[in-house]
């Protein structure tokens, strides 16, 4: 008799090893803690189905309803700790309650607010808890390294000024490049086309998470090899991008949940 055993040997077709990161991420909430509340369900679907999960969200998240203004933005640190948000970018919302509250909340956040071109008007530096001007996250085989930068404006009620991004990601991105990570992400809220412009002039980005525009965006525009996406406003949709890993990084699909 044949030996089936080493007839189903010769014939196996060896599969390509495939890790899948799950980049998860939101924009411009504005404090819709009730929406949050939905968004949370999904997410909770989405980590039971997949081992991998990266989870941010690029600004603008604190002020915006009733509940939120009222506690300063501290309902939605609350929320997003129990989403097991990764890191949030920081936009105008996050400074209208003045430095302070934005220390406080920062206090309270199991995740890193990232902001690399943020400086206080008075003394010319990060505030202490942006010191460290990206952040390393590593999920399974991914090591993903994140950095943030907001309008380049004075937010005068928190005494804060953001520094224009293309004189400081060059630097920023010289010291990830030490690090040796696969993804970087970068948290912006400079809007699309400066989103655009951004992704030309520094192609070793591999995602821009963008915000201010309201855009609902199904589909990441792809900017050269740099692919940016904005889920909207208010809560409203859970953008997701999957990023598949063999000897090199390749986003294959993207949705909205």
């Amino acid at each position: 008799m044949p030996n089936n055993d080493n007839n189903i040997q010769q014939n196996a077709i060896e599969l390509p090893y495939i890790q899948t990161l799950n980049l998860l991420y939101t924009n411009d909430i504005k404090g819709e803690a009730q929406q949050m509340a939905y968004l949370a369900t999904v997410v909770k679907q989405i980590r039971a189905a997949e081992p991998f999960i990266l989870l941010v969200d690029s600004g603008n998240w604190s002020k915006g309803t009733l509940l939120s203004d009222k506690f300063k933005g501290m309902p939605m640190v609350e929320i997003m700790n129990e989403l097991q948000y990764d890191a949030a970018g920081l936009g105008d919302g996050e400074f209208s309650f003045g430095s302070q509250n934005l220390y406080a909340l920062e206090g309270e956040a199991k995740f890193p607010f990232l902001c690399c071109n943020l400086i206080e008007t008075g003394t010319g530096i990060p505030p202490y808890f942006l010191e460290k001007r990206f952040h390393i996250v590593e999920k399974g085989p991914f090591k993903t390294a994140i950095t943030g930068i907001t309008y380049p404006e004075e937010y005068p009620e928190a005494g804060l000024a953001g520094k224009d991004p293309f004189t400081i990601l060059p630097a920023v991105l010289e010291e990830i490049k030490e690090e040796s990570p696969d993804v970087i992400i970068l948290l912006s809220r400079m809007g699309l086309e400066r989103d655009k412009a951004i992704a030309r002039a520094f192609p070793s980005l591999n995602v821009i998470v963008g915000g201010g525009d309201g855009i609902s965006m199904a589909e990441p525009h792809k900017e050269g090899n740099v692919f940016i996406v904005q889920a909207g406003e208010k809560a409203e949709t859970l953008g997701s991008l999957a990023i598949d890993m063999e000897t090199t990084i390749k986003i294959t699909s993207s949705e909205e949940k």
